[in-house]
């Protein structure tokens, strides 16, 4: 019998915590048992996993002082050990730097898989603390994870020659899996106001997601620019919020192209 432990950051409704859930809800409906971690739980988080979700805490980093966010860091790795020796862990699943580099200093010893899901060499240029740390483990403790998983071949190769990832026998290229029967049904429900209705009537091309540099948004409004040439009634949305600044770079860009209604 299979036991897994799904760990992620945070409950927002980011990409990974909605991979997380999909995990969840697939590996129940194969009579697995599973526990879902996270780091820290908050009362607006969107993604929950009822009676199998455990938090380490309830109070978001920024609240704490740096002795207590310090001691924090310290303690969670001993937590994650205790968590997979009560629940007789077998399999863990870790989402993103922070739940990864926690679960390889935790030294519990279940098949260990960390997720890595953006081109880190542009995260990085951000020179802060954590940032330091997640690449130092790229060359360290990601030797105790069994599989590392890229969720493209560029991440992968991202990984490797920008990054100084030391393991390249552990990196393993997965796609991320898609609930086609959810999107397909969530796709028949009706929408929730008169500008949506007003919205989509026409032909749409649709950007859902954070708007972040990783996600190189600006190239998409600028391939619709040519599009609009060829068809008035064309529209592009854009569902998601993220980098102010980068928000308001792309909203001077469709300006400048004559996009911006």
């Amino acid at each position: 019998m299979k036991n897994i432990l799904l760990i992620m950051p945070y409950g927002s409704v980011g990409g990974m915590e909605r991979l997380a859930l999909n995990f969840y809800s697939q590996y129940k409906k194969k009579g697995f048992s599973v526990k879902a971690i996270k780091i820290i739980q908050l009362e607006e988080d969107i993604i929950h996993f009822g009676e199998d979700e455990i938090a380490l805490s309830k109070i978001d980093f920024y609240q704490m002082s740096f002795l207590k966010r310090f001691w924090f860091y310290c303690k969670i790795p001993f937590l994650l050990y205790k968590i997979v020796k009560k629940y007789n862990i077998t399999h863990s699943i870790s989402f993103g730097d922070m739940a990864n580099v926690f679960s390889s200093i935790s030294f519990s010893k279940e098949f260990k898989v960390a997720s890595i899901h953006s081109y880190k060499s542009i995260e990085f240029k951000e020179k802060n603390f954590l940032n330091k740390i997640f690449k130092l483990a790229y060359k360290t403790t990601y030797f105790y994870f069994d599989k590392v998983v890229c969720i493209s071949e560029t991440v992968k190769q991202d990984l490797i020659k920008k990054c100084g990832f030391k393991f390249k026998n552990k990196l393993q290229v997965l796609y991320n899996p898609h609930n086609f029967e959810a999107i397909e049904r969530l796709s028949q429900e009706p929408l929730e106001s008169v500008f949506e209705e007003e919205l989509f009537q026409n032909k749409v091309i649709l950007f859902l997601g954070r708007l972040t540099l990783v996600k190189a948004p600006w190239h998409l409004i600028k391939c619709f620019s040519l599009l609009k040439n060829q068809d008035n009634s064309l529209k592009l949305v854009f569902i998601g919020d993220g980098d102010a600044k980068l928000t308001k770079y792309l909203l001077d860009l469709t300006v400048k192209l004559g996009i911006k209604e």
